[in-house]
């Protein structure tokens, strides 16, 4: 896997100062797209490399050539850590990917909200002396949509990234569980100890 060149990453920051907020996030969410393919691109090719070199482990224990089938086994085992450092890194981007999703979405409702608010505003007003029952209502409603651009502002910005950034719920916990109890089923079947 290849990193990003310095003028790579400079055609980018150059790229994000002339866009809008939401257009920096879509862009990044197109980058981060891409940086998973490439991740799995990579993970695809290490993972049918490991698989050669097992066959070959197998093979070279069959002929009894232990050297080679130690040389073998050295090398599969670096290849488990790299493919599993590579396997963390992607689950991260993807975590980032639903992340920036999620805030890109609710950039969108915070947008629209706004840009009602002083629409109702302006009808609150005109209603304030002929119907005060409905301008009262409209008042709650133009809070509510205030708090609620305040809340995805504070959801956008607040949540630190090292842990599970909110409270799940007992059956997000047991679904969190039985996906754990198949990645460990799965990971025993693909690595299989000798």
């Amino acid at each position: 896997m290849t990193s990003v060149g310095s003028g790579s990453l400079d055609e980018i920051r150059k790229a994000l100062k002339t866009m809008d907020l939401g257009r920096k996030i879509a862009y990044s969410i197109y980058k981060l797209n891409s940086e998973i393919s490439r991740i799995d691109r990579f993970l695809h090719s290490l993972k049918n490399r490991e698989k050669e070199l097992y066959n070959a482990v197998i093979e070279a224990k069959m002929r009894g050539d232990e050297i080679r089938a130690s040389i073998y086994a050295s090398e599969i085992a670096e290849l488990r850590r790299i493919i599993r450092v590579l396997e963390m890194s992607k689950i991260s981007l993807e975590r980032t990917l639903l992340k920036l999703r999620t805030i890109h979405q609710l950039g969108d409702v915070a947008k629209a909200a706004t840009q009602i608010e002083p629409m109702i505003r302006d009808v609150k007003k005109s209603l304030g002396k002929v119907m005060p029952e409905i301008s009262w209502e409209l008042g709650g409603v133009r809070e509510s949509l205030l708090t609620a651009v305040s809340e995805i502002a504070s959801y956008s910005i607040g949540e630190s990234s090292t842990e599970t950034p909110f409270t799940m719920s007992s059956e997000a916990k047991s679904v969190l569980e039985e996906a754990k109890r198949e990645a460990e089923r799965r990971v025993k079947k693909k690595f299989p100890k000798p």
